[in-house]
């Protein structure tokens, strides 16, 4: 393709599959410097701004060329923005879930804390572009979440700002990420979901854990798969869920193959990478109705209108009086609808063409 043109400086907190694979997509094209803002703690956030003005002093010979880039807005997408802005250079920022929403009751969302809220508002109104997973994190009505907290969405806490707006869904490996097994021949009632730590009681609730828990109660004569969690002595876990601790993104594929449904009954989300990798490898999608979960599913799988867990058992019984072979067809229109809607080509080419753009 020839020596790269443009240069992106490519600002996240966290090393993530997700972001590694951005970044082999944009290096196909372009020239990309990366500079990583870890959590800190509050105290070493001063020391983190720091290194950030000290890297864009080292790559000011770049300047006349580059864009800045982030991986979700917050105390590290400031700066960026402000350089950007500042130099008339392009600015994109990539956001995910929770750099759009605010759920006090749950302390969970940029907007709901004070300080990081004022670093998320100047950075979208600093920046030149906000390129979303999908268009639900610029607004929503999530009436899954109940009453007081059904509106989320940058607009809906900032309906002032003027940034472009773009949306890229996420991108899958389906050549990697497909059916191994034959649905027949998975266990009948088998359903897989990637946990959280069951000491977080929060983000239990928010990742709808809480949810599947008591579906397993209610339904003992099926089997529940766990991944990335460990037992803890105070949460008492149904005899009929499985705990795996974490398991390598590369290995994900073995266990959504052993599985016939895969489970998402979060409160929040942005564009969940394991739906869609489940789903590419076969899984029948059970989801919340939130975010962009309704859109990935389909016609294909099952959408849960309210937490609820009664509502759910029933919905779940009904949909397992299919038989195997009806279960199997739709099960590859499921993986089938992954490769052809969100394949990693297509983010590619959509990340390529949003920087391309960029003037």
């Amino acid at each position: 393709m020839g020596r790269p043109t443009k240069t992106i400086f490519y600002f996240y907190t966290r090393q993530a599959t997700f972001i590694d694979k951005d970044l082999a997509m944009l290096r196909e094209k372009f020239r990309v410097i990366t500079c990583p803002f870890p959590d800190p703690e509050k105290w070493k956030t001063p020391l983190l701004f720091l290194k950030q003005i000290v890297f864009l002093i080292r790559n000011i010979g770049s300047w006349n060329q580059a864009a800045a880039m982030c991986q979700f807005a917050g105390y590290h997408s400031a700066i960026p923005s402000f350089w950007a802005w500042i130099t008339g250079r392009p600015s994109v920022i990539v956001v995910g879930g929770t750099d759009c929403v605010s759920f006090p009751s749950l302390k969970y969302g940029h907007f709901q804390n004070p300080l990081l809220a004022f670093f998320t508002r100047l950075s979208y109104r600093l920046v030149k572009t906000v390129s979303a997973v999908h268009s639900s994190l610029f607004l929503r009505d999530n009436l899954y979440a109940g009453e007081v907290e059904r509106k989320q969405g940058i607009l809906h806490f900032m309906p002032e700002v003027n940034f472009v707006k773009n949306e890229i869904p996420n991108g899958f490996d389906t050549q990697w990420f497909c059916p191994d097994v034959p649905f027949e021949r998975r266990p009948p009632l088998s359903f897989i979901s990637i946990s959280v730590s069951l000491d977080d009681s929060i983000r239990v609730r928010l990742k709808g854990i809480d949810t599947v828990l008591e579906l397993a109660k209610r339904m003992p004569d099926a089997r529940f798969t766990l991944i990335g969690t460990r037992p803890e002595p105070h949460i008492t876990v149904p005899s009929n869920v499985e705990l795996v601790p974490y398991v390598a993104n590369a290995r994900l594929k073995e266990y959504y193959n052993r599985n016939r449904y895969y489970l998402q009954l979060s409160l929040s989300e942005g564009f969940p990478n394991a739906l869609c990798e489940a789903m590419a490898c076969g899984c029948i999608p059970i989801v919340s109705a939130v975010a962009s979960m309704p859109e990935i599913v389909g016609d294909w799988g099952t959408v849960l209108p309210e937490r609820n867990p009664e509502l759910l058992e029933e919905i779940l019984r009904n949909r397992l009086q299919k038989s195997d072979s009806e279960e199997a067809a739709i099960s590859a229109l499921v993986s089938e609808s992954i490769a052809r809607r969100y394949s990693w080509e297509r983010r590619k080419l959509g990340l390529w063409e949003l920087f391309d753009n960029q003037t």
